[in-house]
């Protein structure tokens, strides 16, 4: 009898200890996604684009900015990116929101990259791409960091 109550007691520490609680993969919260996606539709104008490029110690190496005006345009489904004094012909693609770990994503098709939206209001949006470990400008770093600060027109 003895052994029973010891064998029930190890039996309850063993699946009390060893069970792992499940956890979930982040989902979208799609409430605060309709108001981004609300707040996005229209037309902007980019005023500044920035590259910061960055060593693996997280020191600045270099800053460009990139000074060719674009308009974006964000209609709901599809974003249109016009250069107005370029060559480069303009592009539509379509796009989506989402949202993980509380912030907000702009995934252009096509792209590989998600533009985190790190600042959006009425007449503001910043979105900014970090890129790890590549090549830019003949440097070499361990990440950079592009900024697109665009106002509404």
């Amino acid at each position: 009898m003895k052994n029973i109550y010891l064998f029930s007691l190890i039996l309850i520490l063993f699946f009390t200890f060893c069970c792992k609680q499940e956890t979930e993969t982040p989902k979208p919260e799609t409430s605060k996604l309709e108001n981004i996606g609300k707040q996005i539709i229209g037309n902007w104008n980019e005023v500044e684009t920035t590259v910061k490029e960055y060593d693996k110690n997280n020191q600045l190496l270099n800053t460009t900015p990139n000074l060719s005006p674009i308009q974006v345009t964000f209609d709901g489904q599809q974003v249109t990116t016009t250069y107005t004094e370029s060559f480069i012909p303009k592009s539509t693609r379509p796009y989506t929101i989402t949202k993980a770990n509380n912030k907000a994503y702009i995934e252009y098709d096509g792209y590989s990259r998600l533009f985190e939206i790190t600042e959006i209001s009425a007449t503001h949006l910043t979105l900014v791409v970090k890129q790890m470990s590549s090549e830019f400008n003949g440097v070499t770093f361990e990440y950079l960091l592009y900024t697109r600060k665009l106002i509404k027109i």
